[in-house]
């Protein structure tokens, strides 16, 4: 799997424990929510049109999912999660950065989740002409997933037609 060393997602501890709590409530069972912030902090590095770009998490809505089950999470209520999106969008005044998830054992993307990466990011434009406007890019958006046993967390973003590890810093 290529890393993408440009991409680099902050999480604070207070952040994290939050994220810990969800997928403590949901376990044997994969855990969902969103993780929210400001748009990201753009660092110019040494080449010319070369940069590094910083997302610091600043809320995490956990939010039940459609299914309990230890292989997927889903919402599909599309309705629903709109609303629950905008809600935060509000409360937070901040953007989706990433979708979090769990999984019971493991902190990489599953062939489901490989699928439904691909998937949202061709979505995309239909996303942009629903009739609930929503603060959420989902092209090229990042994941985070945490091992349900060991909170072992990690990022990813489909980026360029393939699957991608991101940076995560805990702060």
């Amino acid at each position: 799997m290529k890393k993408q060393g440009d991409i680099i997602l902050i999480i604070r501890e207070p952040i994290l424990e939050s994220l810990k709590l969800c997928v403590q409530k949901a376990y044997p069972n994969e855990s969902f929510g969103l993780i929210f912030g400001s748009k990201p902090k753009e660092i110019p590095l040494k080449n010319p049109g070369e940069f590094q770009y910083y997302y610091i998490a600043e809320a995490f809505e956990c939010i039940k999912s459609d299914r309990s089950s230890p292989v997927d999470f889903l919402m599909e209520n599309i309705e629903e999660l709109y609303r629950v999106i905008n809600d935060a969008n509000k409360k937070h005044d901040a953007r989706v950065l990433s979708i979090f998830h769990s999984h019971p054992s493991g902190s990489y993307p599953s062939g489901f989740d490989i699928n439904y990466m691909k998937f949202l990011d061709e979505f995309y434009h239909k996303v942009l002409i629903s009739p609930i406007p929503i603060k959420m890019p989902i092209k090229n958006q990042i994941w985070t997933i945490m091992d349900g046993s060991n909170f072992d967390i990690n990022g990813f973003i489909y980026l360029e037609n393939e699957i991608q590890q991101i940076q995560l810093r805990i702060e």
